[in-house]
């Protein structure tokens, strides 16, 4: 099933939680409809008296169109990382180091120094294939840099994340990766850590190799969050990741207290997560401190400046046009208020309806019920066109209110 809805990630989320709370009292509200329906008639059909009536009744329930319960909404991933050992303070000391793509590949970088130290945050950054995975990996050991030294601080334990995830076993099931790691935990806590990565029931027999790219992320943080590593070495950690799942991570690892070195596309994560944006290039890494947002402006800051157009003065058609814009905000702004209106309005007259239904009165006369029903299924169908009507008038007013 695929439902599209205007409008951005944030106005999504509050568009699906209205609907689905919406949909889930109609479902309610029918199945207690049915349930008195079908008492009633249980009562009444044997008798002689009211025979006719409790076959009207069922009758009514035949004809009733069944409200589907809506699917619920997924489950909230859960997601900590957490370590008992303290590192000392320099965790990391690179120095010299000349990478090289393969073993017959370009050099990436030459005589390249870095230094990382507790606590910090670091994001690294570059053009695609300047090596950013293979400095990771050098600093793993599993791969041998041409020259210089790698060496890690005293008590640092290192958690890594590995974009293709080959460290993962495909014939094993998902609590059997898990467990093997981490034999002498109880089976019982494993089950709820991955519970809170959404494997339930069966999917934590299902076998490795037969797991989705997010799926597979989402077990290696598992495995993360038990081996308690002091530094997290993350690479591209959010590119199978729903976009819920990625806020849970966000989270996560601002919250985490220890070290953060991780290459990362993803904007949302740069812009929260980081300390520090580390540039990596052929000539070595550039240290710029703050977030991305700090980063971008400090890189056009370094740019020269390029030569400014001369603005032409505004023309009296300009002000028009500008008058003309903010009227129309206005009428839009106007117009959002009265779409909610008559949505609460609808609202109230569609569960007014279905309470009337369940009168046995109103029930029993079917020209009534006919009425109501259609009254209901016009109502509903308002109630659509004005929500899509709300969700680009909201996006629309958004935006001008962003341009301002």
């Amino acid at each position: 099933h695929v439902t599209a809805y205007k409008g951005n990630y944030t106005k999504y989320m509050h568009t699906r939680e209205a609907l689905y709370e919406r949909q889930l009292k109609e479902y309610e509200m029918q199945r207690q409809n049915v349930a008195k329906l079908t008492d009633y008639i249980a009562r009444n059909k044997v008798r002689a008296t009211t025979a006719a009536m409790a076959k009207s009744r069922e009758k009514m329930l035949e004809r009733m169109e069944p409200v589907k319960k809506p699917p619920a909404p997924l489950l909230p991933v859960k997601m900590a990382f957490r370590y008992e050992q303290e590192p000392v303070k320099d965790v990391l000391h690179a120095e010299g180091l000349t990478l090289r793509a393969g073993e017959d590949g370009k050099i990436l970088c030459t005589g390249a120094d870095f230094d990382l130290l507790k606590g910090q945050k670091v994001a690294l950054v570059g053009a695609n294939g300047v090596g950013k995975s293979t400095f990771l990996k050098a600093l793993l050991g599993k791969l041998r840099p041409e020259t210089g030294s790698v060496r890690w601080g005293r008590n640092t334990k290192v958690s890594y994340f590995e974009q293709e995830q080959l460290d993962l076993h495909p014939q094993k099931t998902v609590i059997g990766e898990l467990w093997d790691r981490f034999p002498a935990t109880y089976e019982q806590d494993l089950r709820n850590v991955l519970g809170g990565l959404r494997f339930t029931g069966e999917s934590i027999y299902k076998q490795v190799g037969m797991l989705s790219g997010g799926e597979k992320a989402r077990l290696k943080f598992a495995i993360m969050m038990y081996e308690g590593g002091n530094v997290l070495l993350l690479d591209e950690p959010t590119n199978h990741l729903d976009l819920a799942t990625k806020e849970v991570l966000d989270r996560a690892l601002m919250e985490y207290e220890g070290t953060i070195l991780a290459v990362s596309h993803d904007r949302y994560l740069l812009s929260r997560m980081p300390d520090h944006i580390v540039e990596m290039t052929p000539q070595g890494f550039v240290w710029y401190e703050g977030g991305y947002e700090s980063y971008r402006a400090k890189r056009r800051e370094a740019q020269p400046e390029r030569p400014v157009r001369e603005e032409k003065p505004k023309t009296e058609n300009a002000f028009h046009r500008t008058k003309k814009q903010r009227a129309e905000q206005v009428a839009r702004k106007k117009r959002l208020c009265e779409v909610e209106q008559e949505i609460s309005d609808l609202e109230l007259a569609v569960d007014t309806a279905q309470e009337q239904l369940g009168d046995p009165e109103v029930s029993s006369d079917y020209q009534r019920v006919s009425g109501l029903c259609a009254q209901i299924e016009e109502n509903r169908a308002t109630l659509a066109a004005l929500m899509e009507e709300w969700a680009e008038l909201s996006e629309l007013c958004a935006e001008t209110e962003g341009r301002q």
